[in-house]
């Protein structure tokens, strides 16, 4: 019964936290300012914001690749930084908005790349099965010895979805994942993630995206967290239209009756 009662003490607990951080990059101005967010197990976390307002500085300094001007980063309330660099990378995966992958690579080959912080404790056979796995759970299957060079945009995309994947991680950071993708493609990727039920925070652009993948949405200005709270409430015009100079509105779905957020530029923007 002990074992029950620490488990569950455990996954209430935060999975990731972040405790007031500021960071910049060699000398320049903070592109953080006294972020404070915590992350739960199994939960997507969607960070909005306008450009420059500290969207990607604050993956990067989840990653580890800036570091803190003040503040703390904890992992089941573990100091992040007292982690080895192999450590983080057993538990925290990124799919960067940039990334450029060598383009000459396999699907299965750029995929097993995710197995590497891992490549000392499974047999051959036990990492094959991950990135297959890996590969069907984002629809690659028939594409597993194509060359990168060879996919489309969107195929590409779920390429590093699942690397991603491959890497086991308990934390997912997700850096504009749905750039350059159609519409049909970006809900695709996001319901796949979501599928996947791995804690992870997401940058995000396109707001509409927003209800149906995360539980929690953290709006970023200026370096400065503004809100972070349920779709419902981050969502409203209150808290929207002086960050984007948008409105939103709820609205019935026309087909399910489902309340429904859409927005419009403010009058004021």
């Amino acid at each position: 019964m002990s074992n029950d009662i620490t488990s569950q003490s455990s996954l209430s607990a935060p999975l990731l936290e972040l405790r007031g951080i500021t960071a910049g990059a060699h000398g320049c101005a903070a592109l953080l300012r006294g972020v404070s967010l915590t992350l739960n197990h199994h939960q997507c976390l969607a960070v909005i914001g306008p450009n420059g307002s500290g969207k990607s500085t604050l993956l990067r300094a989840v990653i580890g690749e800036i570091g803190l001007a003040s503040g703390h980063i904890l992992l089941d309330g573990r100091p992040l930084g007292s982690l080895s660099r192999q450590a983080r990378a057993r538990s925290i995966a990124l799919l960067a908005q940039n990334d450029m992958p060598d383009l000459r690579l396999t699907v299965a080959e750029y995929v097993g790349l995710g197995r590497l912080p891992h490549y000392a404790d499974f047999s051959a056979r036990q990492h094959e099965e991950i990135v297959d796995q890996a590969i069907d759970d984002t629809g690659l299957p028939t594409l597993r010895r194509r060359l990168l060079g060879t996919l489309s945009g969107g195929e590409l995309q779920r390429a590093g979805l699942a690397r991603a994947f491959a890497q086991t991680p308990r934390v997912l950071l997700l850096d504009e994942p749905t750039n350059h993708l159609d519409p049909l493609a970006r809900a695709q990727l996001l319901g796949l993630v979501r599928a996947r039920g791995i804690a992870t925070i997401a940058v995000l652009h396109d707001l509409t995206l927003i209800e149906s993948f995360a539980g929690r949405v953290a709006v970023l200005q200026h370096g400065r967290l503004v809100c972070c709270d349920t779709p419902e409430r981050a969502l409203v015009s209150s808290c929207i239209e002086p960050v984007f100079g948008m409105r939103s509105f709820t609205v019935s779905h026309p087909a399910t009756g489902q309340p429904l957020k859409i927005f419009e530029a403010s009058l004021r923007a």
